[in-house]
């Protein structure tokens, strides 16, 4: 407390105090007449921000680093204790602290969830989540590389200056290149410690039909006569397969059904007839097998 600095004056004895690298509201400071307290460098008047009862530092006090090693008074060298009160030795970091103790910064990390399930995404698609890095010490947490160990993860961000009681977000994606599951480990790196987070996802490749026939050749037949022939529609993709419209260009062509479900990695029979009512060449008609729309050339 500022006001507890108070010089004295009495039976023609005088004091004389010089204040320097200090934290004091040199107004407050009371020299009755004939003493004198005077103020040299280093003064610092901003509140202190002290962290508890016992007057230890915040990180953002202005304090820290403010004072100097020795200071040249009146008449003789003034030196800075080698240790502050609580027997740690001075410096601690970059110069001294104004005050009685270091500050001491201790980063911590607290990185949340531990653990990151995409489920099933798209092949060529990208799904993104959202990992929190809470800065929990006494000193600014630095993230200094995120490094993961599958490169289907991939994190937006490798480089972080968090202040103490701060947190903040880092999104990683995932985008799987193949139809298999996938795991990996997300190494968050920083000046607190290192922690680790899993990661699991599962690539899924979309439908695809295969067709077993581009082009379907009646050949020659008699009028108001049937024909039929078997198509295979198969689907070689990771997920369902709905076709949903199978139809014909033209009447004298007909389909046994015209809505599937084929599953992954399954097939079906499809059973094409055609009965011709007139003497002519049927050429160009189209099959429609919808999901996705493919035109298959019936002759």
């Amino acid at each position: 407390d500022s006001s507890d600095i108070y010089l004295y004056s009495f039976y023609g004895y005088t004091c004389r105090m010089n204040i320097a690298y200090s934290n004091v509201e040199m107004s407050r400071c009371i020299a009755e007449e004939g003493s004198e307290i005077t103020a040299s460098n280093g003064i610092i008047e901003t509140e202190p921000s002290f962290s508890d009862s016992d007057f230890h530092l915040l990180y953002s006090s202005e304090l820290i680093d403010a004072g100097v090693q020795t200071f040249a008074g009146w008449d003789s060298i003034i030196y800075a204790p080698v240790r502050d009160f609580a027997n740690k030795a001075r410096p601690a970091g970059l110069g001294w602290e104004i005050g009685a103790y270091e500050f001491h910064p201790r980063p911590a990390m607290i990185a949340n969830p531990d653990t990151v399930d995409y489920g099933s995404v798209m092949v060529s698609d990208i799904d993104t989540n959202t990992i929190s890095i809470e800065s929990a010490g006494t000193g600014v947490l630095v993230i200094y590389d995120i490094v993961s160990s599958n490169p289907v993860f991939s994190p937006h961000a490798t480089y972080w200056e968090i202040p103490p009681d701060s947190a903040i977000d880092i999104d990683v994606s995932f985008a799987p290149v193949a139809q298999e599951v996938y795991c990996g480990t997300l190494w968050i790196c920083s000046n607190a410690d290192t922690q680790f987070i899993l990661l699991l996802g599962m690539g899924l490749m979309p439908p695809n039909m295969v067709i077993s026939d581009d082009a379907i050749d009646f050949g020659l037949m008699m009028e108001e006569t049937d024909t039929t022939v078997s198509l295979i529609i198969s689907n070689d993709g990771g997920m369902d397969l709905n076709i949903y419209d199978i139809r014909t260009s033209h009447t004298d062509f007909d389909v046994s059904e015209s809505e599937y479900l084929i599953c992954a990695g399954d097939e079906v029979e499809v059973e094409i007839s055609f009965e011709p009512h007139e003497e002519r060449l049927y050429s160009l008609s189209l099959i429609h097998i919808s999901e996705p729309t493919r035109p298959l050339y019936i002759s």
